[in-house]
């Protein structure tokens, strides 16, 4: 099964707006994705945030901080942002982005 969560958007905004404040200037920055005791964890050097979640997602993602902090703006009214791996690309709601996996096999 496709690593894939529910997380809660309004938490994720929040986490994502202080992590884009404490990185900007930071170019080629990635944000590593990992999921634990109901908690999707979002790490960016020696920044880290959480936000409530469900789902399964064992491993870690890692894709640009740039454009993870760019969809703070864009996630419309939803109540729970959807996010799932798909070969090397990392989708949260309608977005997705190239990212590494370093986790379970993908392949079936």
């Amino acid at each position: 099964m496709a690593p894939s969560l529910s997380v809660s958007r309004g938490e994720l905004v929040e986490a994502l707006k202080m992590m884009a404040a404490f990185s900007r200037g930071k170019q080629g920055a990635e944000t590593a994705l990992a999921f634990a005791s109901g908690q999707l964890t979002l790490k960016t050097g020696v920044i880290r945030k959480t936000a409530p979640a469900d789902g399964t997602w064992d491993g870690e993602a890692r894709v640009s901080s740039r454009w993870l902090f760019s969809l703070r703006t864009t996630l419309g009214d939803m109540e729970q942002v959807p996010f799932r791996i798909d070969g090397d690309r990392l989708h949260i709601g309608g977005y997705s982005a190239p990212c590494q996996w370093d986790g379970d096999d993908l392949s079936g």
